[in-house]
């Protein structure tokens, strides 16, 4: 048969799988092979029996040609059908630009049957991981309000502190734009990375504040003292994160041939525009918040006083 060479070379080198054994400690994979000794050299290969119609054997030199050239160090299928992923690096721009360039030029070559050519298999899972992302995204945002409000015991506070994160978001974005980068997936891992940093900064504020506060100082006078006390410290570990961050953007390094800077520029931007807000408005933020919950607390027991003073009055 056509397939007989292919059979038994890779019954010779591979093995064959066989029925587990069940053992009394589970079952067994049981696999039959040759004997090493019988495969280690290329004429051992040359000399491989194999058998005509007529039952007379012939070497498998007679029908094959040999040569040693370059081969993948592993063979990866999608769907049984053997694939390679082929990858580019870009400096500038976004990877929609490259990507039509490359299906342009794809368009224009005429493969071999059997081949083809596709833009990523990841691709195709994009939409659900787009779904994911805001998800998880949703999630971050739900824990990080119930951190805040236990750690207050203030719902009013907790939602100052969340309207920061808009402004966080929208330094991410403006980065990325500006820089010519595309949201990528590491630029999204350091986008859950900047939510918890732009928390922290807040936390510090808004707890020192409350020291003042508990200690019975007057709320503008606790706002004023404990944003002008908080300045220096905020700024600092702003600052120290801004120049660690640094070096990965400008130079751009890889880890197992992913690119990290998007990362980089999506913390530092978020955290360099939160910061500055969160100084000039969080303060502002939380006696607006207090003021309207109140008003709209003490509109809501006038109201109910009237509708209770007037069903007395129609049950008298």
């Amino acid at each position: 048969a056509a397939t007989q060479p292919a059979d038994v070379v890779e019954l010779s080198f591979r093995g064959r799988r066989l029925p587990r054994f069940k053992g009394p400690d589970g079952e067994v994979e049981m696999r039959l092979t040759l004997d090493e000794r019988e495969t280690e050299s290329l004429d051992q290969l040359h000399n491989l029996t194999l058998m005509q119609a007529t039952g007379a054997p012939i070497p498998l030199a007679s029908v094959a040609e040999f040569a040693i050239v370059k081969g993948p160090e592993e063979i990866v299928r999608d769907n049984r059908v053997t694939n390679v992923w082929v990858g580019a690096r870009y400096d500038e721009g976004v990877k929609e630009d490259y990507i039509a360039k490359a299906e342009a030029l794809l368009h224009t070559m005429d493969l071999p049957y059997g081949y083809s050519w596709e833009e990523s298999p990841f691709g195709r899972d994009r939409s659900e991981s787009q779904a994911e992302f805001v998800t998880n995204l949703l999630l971050a945002l739900g824990l990080i309000f119930a951190v805040m409000a236990g750690l207050f015991e203030s719902v009013r506070q907790a939602l100052s502190l969340m309207m920061l994160l808009p402004f966080a978001l929208a330094g991410a974005a403006w980065t990325l734009y500006l820089c010519g980068v595309d949201f990528d997936q590491p630029a999204s891992v350091g986008l859950f990375l900047l939510l918890g940093t732009v928390v922290n900064n807040g936390i510090v504020m808004i707890e020192h504040i409350n020291m003042y506060r508990r200690g019975g100082m007057d709320r503008r006078e606790a706002m004023l003292r404990g944003g002008r006390e908080r300045l220096r410290p905020v700024l600092m570990t702003t600052a120290t994160t801004l120049l660690g961050l640094l070096p990965m953007v400008l130079q751009k390094p890889s880890l197992a041939g992913v690119y990290y800077y998007s990362m980089g520029l999506v913390i530092m931007g978020g955290l360099a525009l939160s910061t500055i807000l969160t100084m000039l408005l969080l303060p502002t933020t939380v006696c607006l918040l207090e003021d309207t919950l109140d008003g709209i607390g003490r509109g809501g027991r006038r109201l109910r006083e009237m509708v209770t003073g007037r069903m007395r009055k129609a049950a008298g």
